[in-house]
């Protein structure tokens, strides 16, 4: 089935959309793959409800006892619906799961799951280490008061402030002190080119994003967001505040925030870095799409 994500857009910061929180008391016998029926209890007024899943919700692993947050369904009197047009379900939302986690299970679940459990086993590869490096920098020259970025001034950042922090991990693999300038002089270039177009004076000439709208403030770096209500926690590389635009307003028309957007107003925007040969693909977009959920609940669209 073909899903027009934007027709099926949920308002999720809005007051408009109920949240329910519920226990699972019993689940249907029938075996029916496309429709699936639970009885439950609600946490907070011990209502009971009917709960059909319909589409994509039938196939949720779920147990008698289970605790679920239900969110934007078609209510009843008794009946809650969740279906492709109707609401999100989220299993046990008290458990905070990685963004990153979520991410890579749209293209695999087991290598998502094994990946979590079997982390502290993977050894450190020199992609790795470059992009953390790569990480620090730009982060660096984006918040630094009094830093000019040219790729002179982030080379001898490195030399001076990172290297030796850095250097027994490149040593143990088998890095020399030159390989590893080569391979950060390319990342060097971008970051200068990237910094001087889109940061807001002195830094750069703040021209517009792809979207129209142009950056204001940098708020925060390695930002960590942890929401109970979708059951996800974000660590977000670099969050930015962003003038928003009619260009926006014309384009991006369907995500139909509660709060009336106007051309001028403040928000909030995330940036991940993604360094290597690695391409934008969907576990990407997936990634910053729950960045940008994180800090939509956090300031209230």
């Amino acid at each position: 089935m073909n899903l027009n994500i934007q027709d099926s857009f949920i308002p999720f910061g809005s007051i408009e959309s109920s949240i329910i929180n519920v226990r699972v008391i019993s689940l249907s016998d029938d075996n029916n793959d496309e429709i699936r029926e639970l009885d439950c209890i609600c946490e907070d007024t011990s209502k009971s409800y009917r709960l059909k899943l319909e589409g994509i919700w039938s196939s949720t692993p779920i147990k008698i006892g289970s605790s679920l947050r239900v969110i934007g369904a078609k209510m009843t009197e008794k009946e809650l619906l969740l279906n492709w047009e109707n609401g999100v379900l989220i299993v046990e939302s008290n458990v905070l799961v990685p963004c990153t986690l979520i991410a890579q299970g749209i293209s695999c679940r087991r290598k998502a799951t094994l990946s979590h459990y079997f982390k502290g086993r993977s050894s450190i590869r020199k992609e790795m280490l470059i992009g953390s490096v790569v990480h620090e920098l730009f982060q660096a020259a984006i918040t630094r008061s009094g830093f000019v970025v040219t790729e002179n001034s982030l080379l001898d950042l490195w030399r001076r402030e990172l290297h030796e922090q850095y250097a027994e991990q490149f040593f143990a693999l088998n890095l020399s002190f030159q390989e590893v300038e080569d391979e950060l002089c390319v990342y060097f270039k971008t970051i200068t080119r990237w910094v001087s177009t889109y940061m807001s004076s002195p830094k750069g000439r703040n021209e517009s994003l792809q979207t129209g709208s142009k950056i204001t403030e940098v708020m925060d770096v390695e930002e960590s967001i942890w929401n109970s209500c979708y059951g996800f926690k974000a660590k977000i590389d670099c969050t930015l505040k962003y003038e928003l635009s009619k260009y926006f307003e014309e384009n991006f028309y369907y995500f139909k925030f509660p709060v009336e957007k106007k051309n001028g107003e403040k928000k909030l925007i995330p940036i991940e870095l993604k360094t290597g040969k690695s391409n934008p693909n969907t576990e990407h977009i997936t990634q910053v799409m729950l960045y940008c959920l994180a800090l939509a609940s956090k300031q209230r669209f």
